[in-house]
């Protein structure tokens, strides 16, 4: 329904659903102090058991206005897991966000997901999406499609052409000040 800054949703109304996250470097170090759960929140309150590290569980409802919310995390030492599950109500989630460590010099975000489409650009709501970006904090937005439209049946290149259009037109609605780099 309503997509998130990973053009995704993950969404629950099952009580004990669970996610986990290992956000250790790919060398198994943990680096992050601060993580952000980015989610809906509904009218409803939503229930959640949150684990940091594999500890006790701690029980937080989430309620706010309805929209884009964020719960953020902050530790004195670097977190490695991160575990949340589901007690009562609808969790849609759109992603985690990390930190850049100090010594970044060029932040790379990835919003996509496997077997992604330009079709999501195309779709979504873009006035919820600018919502998770008020800041908007990129100079450049690349969109790398084409592969799994080139997969469809009855692959219509002149339809694609006019979709990939307006999926431009919509990106540079969401990330005015940003450079689009398409791949």
């Amino acid at each position: 329904e309503v997509p998130g800054p990973a053009m995704v949703s993950l969404v629950s109304q099952e009580p004990s659903a669970l996610l986990q996250w290992d956000v250790r470097g790919a060398d198994g170090i943990a680096v992050n102090k601060k993580l952000r759960l980015m989610f809906h929140q509904t009218t409803q309150p939503i229930v959640v058991a949150l684990s940091v590290d594999q500890g006790d569980e701690m029980i937080i409802s989430l309620s706010a206005e309805q929209g884009p919310a964020v719960l953020e995390l902050r530790s004195d030492q670097p977190l490695s897991t991160l575990a949340l599950r589901l007690i009562s109500g609808t969790l849609r989630v759109h992603g985690l966000g990390l930190d850049a460590l100090p010594t970044t010099r060029l932040q790379f975000d990835v919003f996509a997901f496997p077997g992604a489409t330009v079709r999501s650009w195309q779709q979504t709501d873009l006035a919820y999406l600018a919502q998770w970006f008020p800041n908007n904090p990129y100079q450049v937005v690349a969109l790398a499609f084409g592969t799994n439209e080139g997969n469809q049946k009855n692959f219509d290149a002149s339809a694609y052409e006019d979709g990939l259009v307006q999926a431009v037109k919509n990106l540079k609605t969401v990330f005015q000040q940003a450079q689009c780099q398409l791949i």
